[in-house]
């Protein structure tokens, strides 16, 4: 990081691990047959931050790090369904909703 960076909150994304939120370990709840994992991570970091602004609205700030560790549970959900078919186009092959 810059010198002049000064995160509040980490975000690691480990693959078919999950991803750790501040340090702490968030699983995906299922597994997934991997397929092609050709843009999971774009779709990790996707559904991360609509996650992200549908949670901060509904319950606000005062909870980051719960909201954060949900936000983590449902980028690992979309990235782990992303991973079971070829190519890159899953909003379209599962019906996912749009933003």
């Amino acid at each position: 990081f810059p010198a002049r960076a000064n995160p509040q909150h980490i975000i690691q994304k480990l693959g078919a691990d999950g991803c750790k939120v501040d340090g702490v370990d968030v699983r995906p709840v299922t597994e997934h047959k991997v397929q092609d994992t050709t843009g999971a991570g774009d779709i990790f970091l996707a559904a991360f931050v609509y996650a992200y602004r549908e949670y901060a609205q509904r319950f606000g700030f005062s909870d980051m790090k719960n909201i954060l560790v949900w936000c983590a549970e449902t980028a690992n959900a979309y990235a782990g369904r992303s991973v079971e078919l070829v190519g890159t186009n899953v909003v379209k092959k599962f019906g996912l909703p749009l933003a």
